[in-house]
């Protein structure tokens, strides 16, 4: 059956072209992040949004695999004439399959086509690039950090949790010397070392902090960030996202009540 409508489609009151599409001319090592670019630009005569999408094929797989997955997409606002080149950047986690012989997410070598357009049946430009067999390698991201209290007031101690997830190849052992250092308007403010038990591929853990050294003097506004494996001891596939930063709110008096998201 095909749908009235297909995914991402939409309307406007301009025309979009692409061009310059841009990949990996080599081999890419399985696990490496993969970066493609596109311009895209407005050739009516009003403002308009467009939403990039970006969409992955699996061609040599021997098992049954989904004709195109979505794996990027930017909506980008251009004026008439204006031109913007879009860039998406796949990393392991966007290539995992699960092996039922290895129960775990592994990343399949060999060829892959995409495909980039407006919709999942507009897609102008396509291409091809090879995975080439590679040692494997982990790679962590924190996705959040969290406190307790959650809205803490002047005078309370605080403790930190990361939520570190491994966006690799390879596992976390437990006896590894990874490290998460907390930061409060960049000063130092608690740390962890070591991950209790494997981290594999795919997987995310809420990590506490062993030390935690932070009382909010005032009320106000803060900028509460993390950074794990900051010495790069992991040789992670990307160490670009190891950092991770939010705001955080230090009540004067009780806080109104909250709803968690």
């Amino acid at each position: 059956m095909k749908p009235e409508f297909a995914f991402g489609a939409g309307l406007s009151y301009t025309t979009f072209q692409y061009s310059n599409l841009k990949q990996p001319k080599a081999p890419v090592a399985a696990g490496s992040p993969v970066t493609i670019s596109v311009d895209v630009q407005n050739t009516g005569t009003r403002a308009g949004d467009e939403v990039v999408q970006l969409y992955l094929t699996d061609k040599s797989s021997k098992l049954p695999m989904p004709e195109k997955q979505l794996k990027g997409f930017e909506r980008i606002n251009l004026a008439p004439k204006q031109k913007k080149t879009v860039s998406f950047t796949l990393s392991a986690e966007d290539f995992y399959y699960w092996s039922e012989q290895a129960k775990g997410y592994q990343v399949h070598p060999g060829a892959y086509s995409f495909r980039v357009g407006s919709a999942s049946d507009k897609l102008p430009l396509a291409g091809t690039f090879t995975l080439k067999a590679a040692a494997a390698k982990p790679d962590l991201k924190i996705t959040q950090v969290f406190t307790v209290p959650r809205f803490p007031k002047p005078g309370q101690a605080v403790t930190f949790y990361a939520m570190v997830k491994n966006m690799g190849t390879a596992p976390v052992a437990t006896n590894s010397k990874v490290d998460v250092t907390f930061l409060v308007n960049n000063a130092p403010v608690g740390s962890l070392q070591g991950v209790g038990q494997p981290l594999l591929p795919g997987q995310a853990r809420l990590l506490p902090a062993t030390t935690n050294n932070w009382k909010p003097t005032a009320a106000g506004n803060f900028t509460l960030g993390a950074v794990v494996d900051k010495a790069n001891a992991l040789g992670e596939w990307i160490d670009s996202n190891n950092t991770f930063s939010r705001s955080i709110k230090v009540y004067s008096g009780q806080p109104a009540a909250q709803v968690s998201p």
